[in-house]
């Protein structure tokens, strides 16, 4: 069952409610017996509270699944509400940011939004948030095609207190920007720069 499913069942219902309400109000004064101005203003009445409450509840759904979204590391692991947790080691064997960012793509690609929530692991303190503002994917023949990747990535700082504290690290508009942001965070490392400095060596084997 698809999100879009989903939130259009839940609108559906709150219209369906609001409009057995107003007709039970309507008959209960009689309004179907008179032909009288309140008539088009009850309608015009029922057709602005639908439309605001359509609005809000879809401004909510939108909210939710970027809630949703949202992947914590910590050194040990990767969690989110839907998903659930991965070790960091499996999931990025060889440390660097683009193993997380297929991993990342392909869980959240996957995601149905759910009422479901998964709990952290014990113990779990993350460093770092990616908070996925708008995600949208389609799938080819070469695999998973990321047609728009925008949010931030957050470093969060814990306090003696047991406080969380979120510190913006910079924003990105697609994957690319995000594995920039996440080089430069101590949990990875640059795999450009690892490339160059094994090219490096080898050179230097070659001429030795």
């Amino acid at each position: 069952m698809g999100r879009e499913f989903k939130v259009g069942v839940i609108m559906l219902t709150i219209v369906t409610i609001i409009c057995i309400a107003y007709t039970a109000f309507y008959l209960s004064i009689g309004m179907q017996r008179i032909d009288h101005y309140m008539s088009l203003g009850f309608l015009v009445l029922l057709v602005v509270v639908v439309a605001i409450m359509v609005f809000i509840m879809r401004r909510r759904a939108l909210v939710r699944e970027e809630l949703m979204r949202r992947i914590y590391l910590s050194d040990e692991w990767i969690f989110n509400y839907e998903i659930g947790y991965a070790p960091f080691s499996k999931v990025t064997p060889e440390g660097n940011a683009y193993e997380f960012i297929t991993f990342a793509a392909e869980s959240l690609a996957e995601m149905s939004y759910g009422f479901e929530v998964a709990d952290p692991p014990e113990n779990f303190e993350p460093r770092l948030l990616v908070a996925s503002r708008r995600f949208r994917v389609h799938r080819s023949g070469e695999g998973l095609v990321i047609d728009r990747w925008r949010g931030a990535l957050q470093r969060l700082e814990h306090t003696p207190e047991g406080e969380t504290k979120a510190v913006d690290v910079g924003t990105f508009a697609n994957a690319k920007q995000l594995v920039m942001l996440l080089e430069k965070e101590d949990m990875f490392y640059n795999a450009i720069e690892a490339q160059a400095t094994s090219a490096i060596d080898r050179a230097m084997e070659a001429i030795e």
